[in-house]
């Protein structure tokens, strides 16, 4: 019975080393290689910052607007390329944004006991960016200003 178990753990070591030596020593995907190239963090030397228009929105009650909150975000872009594609599209993100903010703040959803959830906010904003401009072409979006007034 110990010759059983001795032969059993001796053909356990001798094949984990073997099929350890053949993962280590098999030749390099060249797709991980490009995997790999893409999970590198992106040169921030070349970080422009496209300046949003600031957006005012009435948030409106029952019967009439009970506030006004204003909205200035940049859009950080490494691709310089990507650059004039955001410039190009800047009307149509400017809608979305204005749409999409109109309606969270109209059902109370980026509203949090009288104050604007900023997080939930730039959440959205980043999720519009993506849908109007394609993922990956803007890296970020900063809130540049955020200002909330009673009316």
């Amino acid at each position: 019975m110990k010759g059983v178990i001795i032969a059993v753990l001796a053909l356990l070591v001798i094949g984990g080393g073997g099929a350890g030596a053949y993962f280590f020593l098999q030749p390099k995907d060249a797709n991980a290689e490009t995997v790999a190239e893409a999970e590198k963090p992106k040169d921030k030397s070349q970080v422009a910052y496209v300046e949003m228009d600031p957006f005012i929105l009435s948030v409106v009650g029952k019967s009439q607007a009970h506030q006004v909150i204003s909205i200035a975000v940049a859009l950080e872009v490494s691709d310089p390329l990507n650059v004039q594609k955001v410039e190009q599209k800047r009307p149509k993100l400017t809608d979305a944004f204005l749409t999409e903010m109109y309606g969270a703040f109209g059902k109370k959803a980026a509203d949090q006991g009288g104050q604007v959830a900023i997080d939930m906010v730039r959440q959205k904003l980043k999720r519009i960016t993506n849908d109007v401009m394609g993922e990956g072409v803007v890296d970020d979006v900063l809130m540049q200003m955020l200002n909330q007034h009673p009316v």
